[in-house]
Parts: C-alpha cells; sequence; structure tokens
C-alpha cells in the first residue's frame, strides 16, 4: 500500500513537472519574451488600479491589480456581479527575474498567510514596457524550480473610457453595498472579540470623487476614506471601484 502512495506521488510530481516544462517553453518562446526581458522595473512604481488583460485568454471576472506603493502591497479586483470584489492579496518588491536573471523586475509574491495553500506558490513578475503599460509574467514556484505559466497586461488609464457618471444618491446606495462585502478585505483595522464590520454611514464628495465610510463592529468604531469611480455596468447596475483606501480609529 505504501509503494502503491509512494509510485502515485511520483507519478503526480511528473505529470506536474512536464506541465510546468511545457508552459515555460511556450512562454519563453513567444514574442512577448522580448518585450519582457527589454523591459525594466517601473520608474515610478505602480500605485492605485491598473486594468488587467490576458492575451487570448477571457478574464471577464479579473479586473486588474490595486497597488499600494507606500505599503509594497496590493491586491487583484475582480468583477461580482453588481459590484467589485478584492481578493488575493500580495506583496512588492524589486528583485532579478526568477527565470531572466538579466532582467530587474517588481515581483508580486502571494506567499502570505492570508492567501489560500495553493496560491502561495505563484509568483507574478511586471516591466514597464511604455510609461504606465506593464508587461507581467505570471510563475510557479515548486520546490527549487521556478515556471513560466503566461503573460498578463496591466495598463493605467488615469482618464478610463470605461468609467461613467452615477447620481450621487444611487453612488452611495453601491458603494454601501460595495463596503458591506469589502470592509473586512479592505480595512487595515481589524474587528475585535470575534465581530464583524457593519458599516454605519458613508459620506460623498461627488466633484473630487471621494469619500468616507463609517463602520463598527459592537467594540470599537472605524473610518475609512477612499477615492471611487464607477466601472462599466454589470446587469444594468454601475460597477464600483475603490482605491487609495485608509482605515483610522475612532
Amino acid at each position: 500500500m505504501i509503494s502503491f502512495i509512494i509510485k502515485c506521488a511520483i507519478g503526480v510530481m511528473l505529470v506536474i513537472v512536464f506541465a510546468g516544462v511545457w508552459f515555460t517553453s511556450r512562454v519563453e518562446h513567444s514574442p512577448n519574451q522580448a518585450l519582457f526581458i527589454e523591459g525594466g522595473v517601473p520608474g515610478q512604481k505602480p500605485d492605485g488600479f491598473y486594468q488587467g488583460t490576458v492575451s487570448n485568454l477571457p478574464t471577464a471576472s479579473w479586473l486588474g491589480k490595486k497597488f499600494s506603493t507606500a505599503q509594497s502591497t496590493g491586491t487583484n479586483v475582480f468583477k461580482d456581479g453588481n459590484s467589485t470584489v478584492e481578493q488575493y492579496p500580495f506583496v512588492t518588491r524589486v528583485q532579478a527575474g526568477l527565470r531572466d536573471k538579466e532582467t530587474q523586475v517588481l515581483a508580486i509574491d502571494y506567499n502570505i498567510p492570508e492567501n489560500p495553500f495553493w496560491l502561495r506558490p505563484v509568483l507574478d513578475e511586471i516591466v514597464e514596457v511604455t510609461p504606465g503599460n506593464y508587461l507581467g509574467k505570471m510563475h510557479i514556484r515548486i520546490f527549487k524550480y521556478s515556471f513560466s505559466i503566461l503573460y498578463f497586461e496591466l495598463t493605467k488609464e488615469n482618464n478610463s473610457p470605461h468609467s461613467i457618471i452615477v447620481d450621487p444618491e444611487k453612488a452611495s446606495d453601491l458603494l454601501m453595498t460595495y463596503f458591506k462585502t469589502n470592509l473586512e478585505t479592505l480595512s487595515q483595522i481589524k474587528p475585535v472579540l470575534g465581530g464583524t464590520w457593519q458599516v454605519t454611514n458613508i459620506e460623498l464628495d461627488a466633484t473630487t470623487a471621494t469619500g468616507a465610510v463609517y463602520y463598527e463592529d459592537g467594540h470599537i468604531a472605524a473610518k475609512g476614506t477612499f477615492a471611487y469611480q464607477f466601472m462599466g455596468y454589470s446587469d444594468d447596475k454601475p460597477v464600483p471601484l475603490v482605491t487609495n483606501f485608509t482605515a483610522t480609529s475612532l
């Protein structure tokens, strides 16, 4: 029985290795490889939301990544029905590429306690190819080896063509719903004694597209300031995108 389990484990590992080698070969023989090794660390590290795409793959739910330069952290942004949700946080640092040792990259590392075990071997790398436009490469680390899986693109859109204007009262309702779903992820302050955050009020300044949300868990209270915009529609409802969220205790 033990011998059978060992053989199965070896078989699974071989399949993973062969698949990794195949994906890596395909990625490194892609036209994007030349662009990647000619790129470099962004002169100004990304900050805020960047729209993401993956060549030749549908990414209807993944909208992109949101970065915090000050904290060297970030998270992925996904479409979730009529709203957006932030999942799978990461930390960033500058280093040599895992497989492209001569290229300095901005590494996006998912090996942190907040992520599920299956995501922690993933490491993304991005390089700037033109101002505000980044080419990314996704790797999977297995023991001492790393395999390249795919390329993706990130674009900073300060004046996104998908951004839409929403009536302030409707915007308040949509953002209230958004925060009820996402506060646990967004807030740097965590609830205490097993509590959960409850939104009590929201204030918006439509002229600057900024706001403040107030929340408490029955024991402590906090305030979060943020910037916002609405990125297109889902089921005929505008989809909110929140950036630069900063929490303070009250």
